[in-house]
């Protein structure tokens, strides 16, 4: 091995010996993965240049807690004037890029002002004082992270703020480091890979939770004091929004949360605070009701729309003892009462203007907050829609009419009569609200193609699909219009997957799904019997909100689709939705089984996929954690494995 002068970038940064043979990958790079041409690049030595010392307030908009030096250099010279040579991704060609600074100072401000607009669940930029000039580390790591979530080049800018972050985080933790990691589990949600959105918000409460404790007697001003408090409301949100379909505890419980909710969002445009602080715990129907506290009512709403989430995945009414009386959904006292009751009272305290359809999203455009608008409906609709999902049949009778479950566990006892009623109407007409306000915004030219609302539409499709097999579980009332709301999903889901790769598995469980819905609803004896148990990994998909694929299959068939009704999609879109369900039918089915009917011409006519289903379909931790898969492979959510 040699050991000489000469060295990587990696390496010289890191400040650990170099050792190669000569020529790259060195064992450092070769270890860590580092193997792609222009990764490790060898070079001699570099004459450091010393940097000029930042100091900033501890709770700035772009705080750090200790006097930070920066000795940087860089590899080639016409790089040396750069802003942070050794934070600058290395081209397949061999030459350092800084991304950053090919960034215009437009497309800068173009990217904060999408994110401050379509991201009102991390509501911690405040634009008055965003610093498009600055040129210091964490700074520069902040508007890159912006440029990857909002701008046309997301993977360019991601990679660039993954390859700094390595050294960032050895540092002392710093409040833009924070936003920083957040704004990146974002981006790496929305592109489907929810393990690593996952670790990266743990890392960003970690380091909030550290900054909290290092907090020293200095008071900050009212401003930097919300920029802070809103960056840890912004950790316990995301905490409850990568779940990914897993039930592991949330980090931040809201009972231990000791800061006081967001303050209004006018007050925070002029960094002055008009009203008393309020904690959770002192929450009134009164306050923090209208659009102004949208934060605060989003705050509130995303703990209930995880607990109800967390509630299903865990098993929902299928765990032990939901069966008896006491804990039947009508009756007071029940986990789904108790989620249910609360989800209302967090409803009903809020002002009249802010309930859709009752009001429309169109004035609310108007002034500037249509997102937030749209926010607080959808979580609204998503939290009634997968409560009463719960515990309607997974494949009724084409004939049957709202009921509970047919499908073991059953309850012990009979609902008040409506009840189930009551239950279907409020579940599709969820559904109903939650592709309209999209498809509203979209006419509005305010489209919200963001992963929450993506999750919101991928469910509505399901549920819409669902109806328009089975019209009776709603006594028809969704007859006239479920098909095309149904096209609306995916027509919207076809056009969001092309931003975010997540979409690509809901628009394929969609299709699924309806093949599913249309095949039992058709032929209900073939299916006769058949409970969720047979399609866990469809159920389970149907929860996880992290757009997993169930195969990447072959997208070569030319798919007709005039009677099914997605004539507005492209043919690329098209292709990609189409999923041969034959490729996971039973091996025991009979294959001169068929319906005759022009649905068959593009839907493969074996439709039992019950085992092989969740053979070539596990769940999110499985396809993280070990060779569960075909050949042995992990199977990430981008990762394309031939024969598959």
């Amino acid at each position: 091995m040699v050991r000489t002068a000469i060295a990587c970038a990696w390496c010289r940064r890191s400040k650990i010996k170099c050792i190669h043979q000569g020529e790259p990958p060195c064992r450092n790079c070769l270890r860590n993965g580092r193997t792609s041409p222009g990764d490790c690049i060898l070079s001699g030595p570099i004459h450091a240049i010393r940097r000029k010392r930042y100091r900033t307030p501890v709770l700035s908009h772009t705080p750090t807690s200790v006097e930070t030096t920066h000795e940087e250099g860089g590899i080639d010279a016409q790089d040396a004037t750069c802003t942070s040579n050794v934070l600058s991704p290395i081209n397949p060609n061999g030459g350092v890029i800084n991304t950053f600074n090919a960034a215009s100072r437009t497309d800068i401000l173009d990217a904060a002002s999408k994110f401050h607009s379509k991201f009102p669940e991390l509501s911690f930029l405040h634009l008055g004082t965003f610093d498009l000039d600055s040129e210091e580390t964490g700074n520069v790591l902040f508007k890159a992270a912006l440029l990857a979530l909002c701008s046309t080049r997301p993977d360019v800018h991601a990679k660039y703020v993954k390859s700094a972050l390595s050294k960032v985080l050895l540092e002392p933790p710093r409040l833009v480091t924070v936003q920083t990691l957040l704004i990146l589990a974002m981006y790496e949600w929305g592109d489907g890979r929810g393990y690593d959105a996952w670790m990266t918000t743990g890392t960003a409460i970690r380091m909030m939770q550290s900054l909290e404790a290092m907090r020293g007697p200095i008071q900050p001003n009212e401003l930097e004091e919300e920029i802070y408090n809103r960056t840890f409301w912004s950790c316990f949100i995301m905490d409850r929004l990568v779940l990914c379909g897993k039930c592991q505890p949330f980090t931040l419980p809201l009972d231990q949360m000791s800061i006081h909710l967001p303050i209004g969002d006018q007050d925070f445009a002029f960094g002055q605070c008009s009203s008393p602080r309020i904690y959770i715990s002192h929450v009134r129907g009164d306050l923090c009701n209208t659009i102004e506290y949208s934060y605060s009512m989003l705050v509130r709403g995303f703990d209930i729309w995880a607990r109800i989430l967390k509630w299903i995945v865990n098993g929902g009414r299928r765990q032990p003892g939901m069966t008896v009386l006491a804990n039947c959904p009508w009756m007071a006292g029940s986990p789904w009462k108790d989620l249910y009751d609360e989800l209302d009272d967090w409803r009903q305290q809020q002002h009249q203007r802010m309930k859709y359809p009752e009001v429309q999203i169109a004035g609310h455009v108007s002034l500037g907050h249509g997102e937030q608008f749209a926010f607080i409906n959808l979580v609204y609709f998503i939290s009634i829609l997968f409560l009463s999902r719960e515990y309607i049949p997974f494949l009724p009778k084409p004939e049957s009419e709202p009921e509970g479950p047919i499908d073991p566990p059953h309850l012990e006892s009979a609902a008040p009569a409506g009840w189930w009623a009551e239950r279907a109407d409020q579940l599709f007409s969820s559904a109903a609200h939650i592709t309209n306000l999209l498809h509203q915004l979209d006419d509005l030219n305010t489209s919200l193609l963001t992963p929450f609302s993506g999750f919101c539409a991928f469910s509505a499709a399901i549920m819409n699909a669902y109806v328009s097999s089975f019209p009776r579980m709603n006594y028809g009332k969704c007859i006239p219009f479920s098909k095309k709301l149904l096209d609306v999903n995916i027509q919207w889901l076809s056009r969001f997957k092309d931003v975010w790769k997540m979409g690509n598995g809901w628009l394929k469980t969609t299709i699924h799904a309806q093949n599913l819905y249309i095949k039992a609803s058709r032929d209900h004896q073939r299916f006769q019997g058949k409970t969720r148990v047979d399609f866990e990994a469809l159920e389970a998909s149907i929860h996880d909100s992290s757009g997993v694929s169930p195969i990447h299959e072959d997208d070569t068939r030319i798919v007709e689709t005039e009677n099914h009704g997605i004539q507005g999609s492209s043919a690329g879109h098209e292709t990609e939705a189409a999923l041969g369900l034959q490729q996971l039918s039973h091996s025991n089915n009979d294959p001169q089984q068929s319906l005759q009917s022009p649905e068959d011409m593009y839907f493969p006519h074996e439709i039992s996929i019950f085992n092989q289903w969740n053979q070539v379909w596990p769940l999110w931790g499985e396809q993280q954690s070990g060779p569960l898969a075909i050949g042995g492979f992990n199977l990430d959510y981008n990762l394309e494995i031939p024969g598959l």
